[in-house]
């Protein structure tokens, strides 16, 4: 009788002990993402160099007083932030017509992008590269260069393409889902 509730002790506690670590992983995991652009999940990392580029943006047009301001209600920082996922999200769904257009990067064009993510992580500080990864600056950097060749042959076949026009259609096709946890504690150092 001692040995059976020893046993069931035992597996209570094995059972508490992986709900636990199934949680945790779980959390770790969501915690490594911003947002889902049609089901594709979007990195903290990668977020944060965009979010990075709408910081220096919106502090070239005033100065780091913008943050105190709303507009329409909505804060500075909210605007910023939501600026810097609908630009994934329009280089994301660009890149879907690579495929169909037959657009890749040449070699010249990957030295060039390996040059500019050089450059570019070289210029951030020592806490957004603990954040930040060279790796992903890369990868952000191929992405520009393959978008700027899709849009650059999209104007060609159609000499009336609106940028404009094409960048609302596009943020309004596709599906973006927040991961709002890890929205909601990402903030911009003032």
């Amino acid at each position: 009788m001692k040995q059976k509730k020893c046993f069931i002790a035992v597996l209570f506690i094995l059972l508490i002990s992986l709900i636990t670590l199934f949680f945790y992983f779980k959390n770790s995991e969501n915690s490594k993402y911003i947002a889902t652009i049609n089901n594709d999940k979007i990195s903290v990392e990668e977020y944060l160099l965009y979010l990075r580029e709408q910081k220096i943006q919106f502090e070239g047009l005033v100065d780091k007083g913008i943050w105190n301001t709303e507009f329409d209600g909505v804060s500075a920082e909210e605007l910023a932030k939501q600026k810097a996922l609908d630009n994934i999200a329009f280089v994301k769904a660009i890149l879907l017509k690579k495929a169909e257009l037959g657009i890749t990067l040449s070699e010249n064009e990957k030295l060039d992008a390996e040059k500019k993510a050089q450059v570019l992580y070289n210029q951030l500080t020592n806490t957004e590269k603990e954040k930040i990864s060279y790796n992903t600056v890369l990868n952000v950097m191929q992405e520009r260069i393959l978008q700027k060749k899709i849009y650059n042959k999209l104007s060609i076949k159609d000499k009336n393409y609106d940028f404009n026009a094409v960048y609302d259609k596009i943020l309004k096709d596709i599906n973006i889902e927040k991961n709002w946890d890890v929205w909601n504690s990402i903030k911009i150092k003032k």
